[in-house]
């Protein structure tokens, strides 16, 4: 009996260990953004630490404008798939200069923004391949909806980070950005001009279940210059985007209270080919929690560092 009991206080204490923050404590707030691999990486996230480490969590939706006061105020612990390059303004503001803002760690994906067409639309109309054609009197006018009118620009949620009439602006093209509402929206909209042989021109990034769904091209614009790329946001976009590696965000607060989540959060990182498997379920009509589920059932070699660095952190605590 006394070596049953020594065991079980063993186990205990372990347990205790591996839930350092866990308790009693406040749900643990992760941020979903507008877009499918933002719920994914949560649902990953939140089943990993619930299951392993005992860490209570929910789920805050913001955009990605709103999130970085929330992350400030306390009102939310972490943001786990930042594209970077539209955020100077906001990381200097709250990483720098308030410190409220914590930088994350890289995710592990390289993302990529862009103007993207669909192959058969430059089989048409190759013009529309490069900014080059997209002046009045060029291949932009395919895309207007009716004759004389500015060629349309497709985009989805309107809180999206994006340039686009700016670099419209300076370069001269005749097109004009219209917004659909969402990504859903946007993706429906380029399904069925895609099937109907319409031209489409929309602004997307990879990665995306999207792409292996269709034949899609990326429309060239003028390469990339980081210091150009400064004055973005302040009427001077006029360049492409840039490929960027995909990054988190934490609460001040978070890393103070809770260095087990922390190190957890920190250590999680996977590449393009975890998102676009799980991006293929949701299209296939899996739920994010279903398919983020499937994927850590048959990841463990790629999660259990991430588990086993917030371990580390919780044995050194005890």
């Amino acid at each position: 009996m006394r070596i049953r009991l020594a065991w079980v206080w063993l186990v205990c204490g372990l347990v205790s260990a591996a839930r350092l923050g866990a308790g009693d404590a406040a749900p643990l707030r992760l941020v979903v953004n507008p877009w499918p691999a933002s719920a994914l990486n949560v649902e990953v996230a939140r089943q990993l630490l619930e299951r392993e480490l005992g860490r209570k969590t929910s789920v805050v939706e913001a955009d990605e404008q709103a999130q970085w006061e929330l992350l400030a105020k306390g009102e939310a612990e972490a943001v786990l798939e930042l594209w970077p390059s539209g955020h100077r303004a906001h990381w200097q503001r709250f990483v720098v200069e308030r410190r409220a803002v914590v930088p994350g760690g890289p995710l592990g994906v390289r993302g990529q923004i862009g103007w993207f067409t669909t192959r058969a639309t430059l089989e048409r109309h190759p013009a529309a391949a490069s900014w080059r054609g997209l002046g009045a009197g060029g291949g932009a006018e395919v895309f207007a909806k009716r004759r004389g009118e500015r060629g349309r620009l497709l985009t989805g949620d309107p809180s999206w980070t994006q340039f686009d009439a700016e670099i419209i602006a300076n370069l001269g093209l005749h097109l004009e950005v219209v917004p659909l509402g969402s990504e859903a929206a946007l993706v429906a909209e380029v399904r069925r001009a895609a099937k109907a042989g319409e031209p489409v021109l929309f602004y997307f990034y990879t990665p995306h279940a999207l792409f292996g769904e269709l034949d899609l091209v990326m429309v060239e614009l003028p390469r990339h210059d980081p210091d150009l790329w400064t004055k973005a946001g302040r009427g001077g976009a006029a360049c492409a985007y840039p490929a960027e590696p995909l990054t988190k965000l934490f609460s001040a607060g978070l890393v103070e209270a809770d260095p087990v989540a922390t190190a957890f959060l920190r250590a999680m990182r996977y590449e393009a080919s975890a998102q676009l498997e799980m991006l293929m379920a949701l299209e296939k009509g899996s739920k994010p929690a279903e398919a983020a589920a499937t994927w850590i059932a048959n990841n463990e070699a790629v999660w259990r560092p991430w588990v086993g660095a917030a371990r580390v952190v919780a044995e050194a605590a005890r």
